[in-house]
């Protein structure tokens, strides 16, 4: 009776540690490739200090020591944008609502981008950290995840 317990026990413990280690190793491994990638994309910018990997591992935002670094690995296309902090004039979060026609409601987030101005008239540039399509139809952490860079941003161009 105890060793058939015990048998019991090992197989249900087994039944539950191996999905988990299985889905944890494949989160490791599509996050090392995207960094990889990114890395490939931009292979002169230098070494990555910080980095950030967020919808569903599909897009990362990586600090250089002189660069901000983004790739958007989409269903259609890849958009990928490289920014040099020392041009940069200012940096904020934008909001596009989804007009509900229905109750006139304009409070559900559509996009939210980081929108950079630069010095010396070149042209401005936006990172897209959220948008409506078949796999994100729900805004998550994105809101303090552009916060947090948006803080990054500021204190590594100082």
């Amino acid at each position: 009776m105890d060793l058939s317990s015990a048998l019991m026990g090992l197989v249900f413990i087994l039944l539950i540690v191996i999905p988990i280690y299985l889905v944890n190793r494949s989160t490791r491994k599509k996050r090392e490739a995207l960094v990889k990638e990114l890395q490939q994309e931009f292979p002169n910018a230098g070494t990555i200090i910080e980095y950030e990997i967020w919808n569903s591992n599909s897009s990362i935002i990586a600090l250089t020591e002189k660069q901000v670094l983004f790739l958007n690995k989409g269903d259609e296309a890849k958009e990928t944008e490289d920014i040099d902090i020392q041009n940069i004039y200012s940096c904020k979060i934008r909001k596009e609502f989804k007009d509900n026609s229905k109750n006139g409601d304009r409070n559900a987030i559509e996009k939210l981008y980081l929108d950079f101005s630069f010095k010396d008239g070149i042209a401005d540039k936006s990172i897209t950290f959220f948008q409506i399509d078949s796999k994100n139809f729900i805004i998550g952490n994105e809101i303090n995840l552009a916060e947090q860079w948006l803080i990054k941003i500021y204190q590594s161009h100082q």
